[in-house]
């Protein structure tokens, strides 16, 4: 072969393993910028799911919670109400404790002081011992504790929650979707049931009404025995519950029952959003 065109030959060789080497440069710093971008989008979804959706005027509830306010209290209700927004809004994490104050317990519920001391020391001594249940997924059911301990004083109560909890009551999104509403609303309400009754309202409000099968509800409200009887959940739990929540919240609630044959299988709530109906009429007024 002569002399050039081994010359060529090696020329050729050196050039192809340059640009093979060049290429692979080109690969390795396009997966390293694309794991840099993968990278910031991860952690800017992270930080969007860490932050707090609502000021301190809401209380919010993932809606995984199948049994919210579930035999509680009326203090206990109104402490979880009020502890919501200081653990959404203070990104508090597991052993790390929060504050409340009985005189913002006072303040929030129009109560005494000393009507305040009394209700926080009974319902923190009751949350430690209470646990709700939640679906982390279609098909399972898991049971947990709302409270790791409380501490007591004159001044207040410091509360510790579970990991599950916080979760339950700090991320909010598409994938953990909630129900909201503004604690000074809920605070008002005082019936045994009308909490409970109110939530189920709230979580359907976007959609008008929620059909809750009769004996889940019976379940989750945990009415006593002499209430399953249907006439004895009319009178002493759906119609006092319904007309509380439409005379003291931001929603008029109602509700019939649906059968399947002659037998009741559920109960569904009607619900409407008083800013609406008062627009609706508005409008029909002004078309007069």
């Amino acid at each position: 072969m002569p002399k050039h065109g081994i010359s060529q030959l090696k020329t050729n060789d050196s050039t192809f393993a340059d640009n093979k080497s060049t290429l692979n440069s080109m690969y390795f710093y396009c997966d390293l910028i694309y794991n840099i971008v993968c990278v910031q989008l991860l952690i800017k979804k992270m930080s969007n799911l860490k932050k707090p959706v609502y000021s301190k005027d809401h209380a919010v509830f993932q809606n995984k919670i199948v049994d919210l306010y579930r035999g509680m209290s009326l203090d206990e209700k109104r402490m979880l109400v009020l502890l919501s927004p200081i653990v959404r809004t203070t990104g508090v994490r597991e052993g790390e404790s929060v504050f409340l104050s009985a005189s913002e317990y006072a303040k929030e519920c129009n109560i005494s002081p000393t009507r305040a001391y009394e209700g926080l020391a009974s319902a923190s001594e009751k949350l430690v011992r209470r646990y709700f249940s939640y679906i982390p997924e279609p098909g399972k059911k898991t049971v947990a504790n709302w409270i790791l301990r409380s501490t007591y004083s004159e001044g207040g109560v410091d509360v510790c929650f579970t990991n599950e909890v916080l979760t339950m009551l700090q991320m909010f999104d598409k994938y953990n979707p909630y129900t909201k509403y503004k604690k000074e609303i809920v605070l008002q309400l005082k019936g045994d049931y009308s909490f409970e009754i109110y939530h189920i309202a709230k979580q359907y409000e976007g959609i008008g009404k929620a059909d809750v099968l009769l004996e889940d509800l019976k379940e989750n409200l945990a009415v006593p025995n002499s209430y399953h009887d249907l006439s004895n959940l009319k009178k002493r739990v759906l119609e006092p519950s319904c007309e509380e929540v439409s005379k003291n919240t931001d929603i008029i609630l109602t509700y019939e029952t649906v059968k399947r044959g002659r037998s009741v299988i559920a109960i569904r709530f009607i619900i409407k959003n008083k800013s609406t109906e008062n627009s609706k009429v508005k409008r029909v007024k002004d078309h007069l």
